[in-house]
């Protein structure tokens, strides 16, 4: 399967499919000499898998080791994988704290502007609400 069959069948790009190969997520079959690489059908399900671990949240470097460890036991690729999903979960859940604090200082730095009728900042000087935003 040469690199654009490989990128249509699992939905990705041409370019995600050499970057892949260029970091070691997948390693092409073998190369002709025109320089075509060419995969295993087996390579379909390894970039879905890399796809949905990403949008998960997952970094490569992380779904690199998930894929190295397909020989292992059972127990200790799922105790790993939980943990690791359970770190991710964990930060998403601060994200998501520190955005809605972020939301409420853009929010408030907003309201009232429209009542204001000019600013009337020296020209050297930084905006005051942007100043102030997030120093509550």
């Amino acid at each position: 399967m040469l690199v654009n069959e490989l990128a249509k069948a699992a939905d990705v790009s041409t370019d995600t499919i050499r970057f892949y190969n260029r970091i070691g997520l997948i390693e092409a079959a073998n190369r002709e000499d025109n320089g075509y690489r060419h995969f295993a059908p087996r390579d379909v399900h390894t970039v879905r898998f890399v796809h949905a671990a990403k949008r998960l949240g997952l970094k490569l470097r992380e779904i690199k080791d998930f894929l190295k460890i397909e020989g292992r036991e059972a127990n200790a690729c799922c105790s790993q994988t939980i943990g690791l999903l359970k770190q991710r979960a964990l930060e998403t859940r601060r994200l998501i704290e520190d955005l809605h604090f972020v939301e409420a200082a853009l929010e408030e730095a907003i309201s009232g502007w429209d009542g204001t009728p000019g600013c009337k900042v020296a020209a050297k000087a930084r905006c005051p609400r942007i100043s102030s935003a997030l120093q509550r």
